[in-house]
């Protein structure tokens, strides 16, 4: 295994982020197996609630301690200490600062010797979202966004949670143009193709590296358990190169549909069209109205297929 460096200059917040079913827990786990890395394996998504609330110090922690963050952590067998452990940290006079010190915190199982040369940071795919706010709060971030071919996305979201194939395709084709504004800054974020880093994970991940500024470790290509709780990656501890280009095996009507709501931006990140060269974004009434199906099918299979249980 190679050398830490203890000279790296950025070491946080790193935040991994992309639309559901398209990698982001995969990524994280490769990333945390370089010893400069280390992200929490739960999700927060209390952080833009706190920072754009007029909320004193005293208000964040109390909303902090109520989060499912805070209370997934806490139900776990685990040596923690209790959140109240955080009153005790000294020099936290701000929330960003108080942010800061909880990931640090339960990123190193509990451990408050923090090491300088690790990078600390967060995994929750919807601050896709939030970039401006992300880099407007945390002036010195890094994100990584990782993107998935919108055809096997929405076969994936639809098996997964049961949700409409093509409003996940438009919700897919409106999130990614919106956070293209981000591109250009290339010291802010860099994009990941997941089909990239399955096919050639050394390469994706030693780019990844270094837009980091750490080493490239040879142990990231090895997962230290399963990324995926339920379905075929479930048991797998290697990366599962085939697991792309499923949409081939779908429907031609099925598939043809969401090029055609996805197309133009498909071609953008070199997903190339197979069915059709049209464009038609699906219709916003529809959109709407699919909401409460969509809603109602992901909290049933939520509890039906276990994935609400930490």
């Amino acid at each position: 295994m190679e050398e830490k460096a203890k000279n790296i200059t950025f070491r946080g917040p790193l935040f991994i982020v992309g639309l559901s079913r398209s990698g982001t827990k995969l990524i994280r786990d490769l990333m945390n197996q370089n010893e400069q890395i280390n992200i929490p394996n739960i999700e927060t998504h209390f952080i833009p609630g706190i920072l754009t609330r007029d909320l004193s110090l005293s208000e964040a922690y109390d909303q902090i301690k109520r989060s499912s963050f805070v209370k997934i952590y806490e139900s776990r067998n685990i040596n923690y200490p209790k959140f109240e452990y955080l009153q005790d940290v000294k020099n936290v006079n701000s929330i960003t600062q108080l942010i800061e010190e909880l990931l640090k915190y339960y990123s190193k199982n509990g451990n408050w010797e923090w090491d300088e040369a690790w990078i600390w940071g967060d995994k929750t795919p919807l601050y896709l979202r939030h970039l401006n706010l992300l880099q407007k709060v945390f002036p010195k971030s890094k994100v990584i966004h990782i993107i998935r071919d919108p055809r096997d996305r929405a076969l994936s979201v639809k098996k997964t949670w049961g949700k409409s194939m093509y409003r996940t395709t438009e919700k897919w084709r409106t999130e990614i143009e919106s956070s293209q504004k981000f591109r250009k800054k290339e010291n802010f974020i860099i994009e990941v193709r997941y089909e990239d880093l399955i096919k050639n994970p050394e390469q994706t991940l030693s780019e990844i590296c270094r837009f980091l500024g750490v080493s490239f470790q040879k142990n990231m290509l090895q997962l230290e358990k399963p990324s995926e709780r339920h379905g075929e990656n479930s048991k797998l501890l290697e990366i599962n190169k085939s697991n792309t280009a499923k949409y081939l095996k779908a429907p031609k009507k099925v598939i043809e549909k969401i090029e055609k709501i996805a197309g133009p931006l498909m071609e953008q990140y070199g997903y190339e069209r197979k069915y059709t060269n049209k464009f038609k974004p699906y219709p916003s009434l529809l959109n709407e109205l699919m909401k409460y199906p969509d809603f109602i099918n992901y909290i049933y299979n939520n509890f039906k297929k276990g994935y609400n249980k930490p």
